[in-house]
């Protein structure tokens, strides 16, 4: 057995082990009683945008299309509280691919009209305890906070992932799964292969100083990924952050990073970002972000409020080695149904 072998075993049989020891640690304190199932939250969004790219140096228009995006996130209480117990919770939505709920409701450059697709994304049982918590299933490729260079929140892993609650303000955590079907999104399928194992450590140093270190392997590839983010109030009191990331491929001896700035005010927030992503890093580049390309690219966002209600405006321009690209719509969260 090559020692890459042995090291996604370890971790296999490792979270294996955690997540029976912590469900027989936190399972008594959260007094689990199967009772009626309760809607916690039905979230939903429909937000609606023009996507429009062409090349760079000649101007060649690659797409001119209005997409539309509906996305539901449900959970569902089984045991305890919203605090602690057990769960169920899914993401249904539009989109085709692995890293995208947009669906093209109509191009201009080919004058095709297309039908909305609708999936379920993601399934899986979520358990919160005192001292950790755990999801199992079709699950989200991303815990609570989501990384510029993290897999995209949209995708999925059919696996488990497994978090620890170490000391104060910090977490470990363990995943290891299956990322597949990328153009297939669906939970009804079976894991094609078993190829893909994380594990990272994530600390809150100050409220507003956050930490993240850790190592993934993904189909050939070994990646190691740093994070710093520190929040502070600038001018005018805004709310400002600032982040950096790097990942390091030591298969391909690659490496790829991100560098951002975001301002806030009130409901208007302002967000430059520029990163890199070497042309041989592998599939985990391209699994980032539907707005990510290989290369260089440089991100102006820009979105605030309208004077119709919860209704919010967006818009993006981005610039890469090759191409450009600029996106402006709407959008409206609604939030169904919420109980205590």
């Amino acid at each position: 057995m090559s020692q890459y072998s042995k090291i996604k075993s370890y971790i296999i049989y490792s979270l294996i082990l955690i997540i029976l020891l912590i469900s027989l640690g936190i399972s008594p304190e959260s007094h689990l009683v199967w009772a009626t199932p309760k809607v916690h939250y039905i979230n939903l969004k429909t937000p609606l945008r023009y996507d429009y790219h062409s090349e760079r140096k000649t101007n060649t228009v690659l797409k001119s299309r209005y997409q539309l995006q509906i996305s539901t996130d449900l959970e569902l209480g089984l045991t305890g509280n919203q605090k602690h117990g057990l769960r169920l919770m899914s993401l249904i939505g539009s989109g085709d691919h692995f890293t995208s709920q947009w669906s093209t409701l109509y191009d201009q450059r080919t004058n095709e009209a297309r039908p909305l697709e609708i999936s379920i994304r993601q399934l899986y049982f979520h358990y919160l305890g005192q001292f950790g918590r755990w999801s199992a299933g079709v699950i989200p490729p991303v815990k609570e906070f989501v990384s510029n260079t993290s897999m995209d929140s949209d995708g999925w892993i059919r696996g488990a992932r497994i978090v620890i609650y170490l000391g104060k303000g910090g977490e470990l955590e363990g995943v290891t799964g299956a990322v597949d079907r990328l153009n297939r999104p669906g939970v009804f399928q079976t894991p094609t292969q078993w190829n893909y194992h994380e594990i990272e450590w994530t600390q809150a140093w100050l409220q507003n100083f956050r930490t993240e270190l850790g190592a993934t392997f993904l189909k050939r590839a070994n990646i190691l990924r740093t994070e710093s983010r520190y929040g502070f109030t600038g001018a005018l009191q805004t709310q400002c952050e600032i982040s950096g990331e790097i990942l390091t491929d030591f298969k391909v001896k690659r490496i790829a990073y991100d560098l951002m700035l975001q301002i806030k005010k009130n409901d208007y927030r302002l967000r430059l970002e520029y990163s890199s992503i070497d042309e041989q890093f592998g599939i985990l580049g391209t699994l980032v972000n539907d707005y990510f390309s290989l290369g260089k690219v440089t991100m102006i966002a820009i979105d605030g409020p309208t004077y119709l209600g919860r209704i919010k405006w967006f818009s993006r321009v981005y610039r890469s080695d090759a191409i450009q690209r600029g996106m402006f719509g709407l959008s409206y969260p609604l939030q169904l149904t919420y109980e205590q």
